[in-house]
């Protein structure tokens, strides 16, 4: 890459980083990986929904989790040695032609009234038109057990390979 493409490059990633921060003050709902720390803070990676892309009918943060939790871990913001699986997490998406935000989310999170007040609020999301819905993909350890648990449970269970 030369001195210009790279000067050009931080242009652009610096006028991104405005037009999401302009968004985010003015209160556009935002999209994105999230979750929902022991002492109750939520911890996550909202982009307004008008600066995210569009991915088969949804509007999404293109980035995962495991992406995410690393930069956390780096700044010392989460332990070093906690997985991003272990903790209750989820993710809010928009269906375009619906025009709803959905929030996909652990068991922990949707049997928690607050924490989905909470994630709404700090998400920015409408109450009249966000779902919430359950997704086996999102299960923290408490949710499907421990690591020892759930590998003795695999292992003993016929034909699942472990």
């Amino acid at each position: 890459m030369s001195n210009l493409e790279y000067k050009k490059l931080l242009v652009d990633m610096y006028e991104v980083g405005q037009k999401i921060s302009s968004a985010k003050q003015a209160g556009i709902p935002e999209v994105g990986p999230f979750w929902l720390l022991d002492d109750g803070r939520l911890l996550g990676d909202g982009l307004p929904v008008t600066e995210a892309p569009e991915v088969c009918g949804f509007k999404i943060n293109p980035r995962d989790h495991g992406t995410i939790w690393g930069i956390y871990q780096r700044a010392d913001v989460i332990p070093k040695d906690q997985k991003y699986d272990d903790i209750p997490r989820g993710r809010v998406t928009y269906l375009i032609e619906s025009r709803k935000y959905v929030i996909t989310a652990d068991r922990c999170i949707l049997s928690n009234p607050s924490a989905i007040a909470k994630i709404k609020s700090d998400m920015n999301l409408p109450y009249e038109n966000t779902l919430v819905e359950d997704d086996e993909h999102y299960r923290c350890v408490k949710c499907r057990g421990t690591t020892r648990e759930l590998k003795s449970n695999l292992s003993m269970t016929p034909g699942k390979p472990f």
